[in-house]
């Protein structure tokens, strides 16, 4: 996030998934479909009938305006995300009539599933505590939780330590992101929790939300200028433009964690992570003070990774 850029005019968008529901049970479903207590992999639709789901995505706050193929390409990603971390088998999620959103499942889902599959996305960005591998701490390198601290004191800032109670020190220790991210719980906004990467290849513990997806006004990808800004360095970068009210709010977070920084260029609390529902898409480090709310995210991405980043951060709520 060292460096900043201008970026293209306003264009606030947030998904609203509004679903039609309609049950298709073939005589083999009417036996097999049924789920039971754990969402797990079911038959083949062609083998036992099942449900399909008609999403139509809404712009928030457009008074009827019709979506993009972006945000029907982007929506369509985000379920099928949320479809795979749940473990579906043979799960389908298509467009139709370019402006609904498809998905086939087999068997009959429960409410908590269909609520999952057609709620808005949720973008945060949360301070880092720790970060680690995505595969469980082998156990005889975990502490006596039960000697912890179990009353840590109150925490004075999103990348303060004391967030970290024995609990939730246990809970990231044993979180497995390689097995799928479902088994990371559903993240409280004002606690701590533990997080995936997207990917399942890293795992986070995070501070509260600091930012939201409604503060941010604009994204978009470009390649990195170097210092002078006269050339290009070949890299690809993600600018985010935040709104007024969160211009603030994002210079106070880059000034403490550009403090941790400039102490340790490695510690995990210098990130701070960018989320889409509960998983990490990024967490990168401060490497400045950014008072004018328009940060560049660089990390080595392809231009497809920075397109694709850039479309989340822009069409998450």
């Amino acid at each position: 996030m060292a460096r900043t850029q201008r970026t293209v005019g306003a264009r606030k968008s947030l998904i609203l998934l509004v679903a039609i529901i309609a049950v298709m049970i073939g005589a083999i479903g009417l036996s097999t479909a049924k789920f039971g207590q754990s969402w797990s992999p079911k038959l083949a639709l062609d083998l036992s009938g099942g449900t399909q789901m008609i999403l139509s995505p809404q712009v928030s706050g457009s008074d009827g305006e019709s979506i993009s193929s972006d945000q029907l390409d982007q929506a369509v990603e985000i379920i099928r995300q949320r479809v795979d971390g749940a473990g579906v088998s043979e799960a389908e999620v298509t467009t139709q009539s370019g402006s609904n959103v498809v998905v086939s499942l087999p068997g009959i889902p429960d409410q908590e599933t269909r609520d999952l599959i057609q709620a808005s996305a949720q973008m945060s960005f949360r301070s880092v505590l720790e970060e680690g591998q995505g595969t469980p701490v082998p156990a005889e390198s975990r502490p006596d939780y039960a000697q912890l601290d179990q009353n840590p004191p109150e925490p004075v800032s999103g990348s303060d330590p004391n967030w970290i109670t024995p609990a939730l020190q246990e809970q990231y220790d044993a979180l497995d992101c390689s097995a799928g991210t479902e088994d990371a719980a559903e993240a409280d906004p004002d606690a701590a929790a533990v997080a995936c990467s997207a990917d399942g290849t890293m795992k986070y513990l995070l501070g509260p939300v600091e930012l939201t997806g409604s503060d941010i006004s604009d994204a978009s990808y470009s390649q990195v200028r170097s210092g002078n800004g006269t050339t290009t360095t070949g890299q690809w970068g993600v600018n985010i433009k935040f709104n007024g009210d969160a211009t603030e709010k994002f210079r106070e977070v880059t000034e403490r964690l550009y403090g941790i920084y400039g102490l340790n260029q490695n510690d995990p609390k210098a990130a701070f992570a960018i989320m889409l529902d509960d998983e990490v898409l990024s967490a990168p480090r401060a490497e400045a003070v950014i008072a004018n709310g328009e940060p560049q995210i660089t990390g080595n991405f392809t231009e497809e990774q920075a397109r694709t980043l850039s479309e989340q951060l822009k069409y998450g709520a």
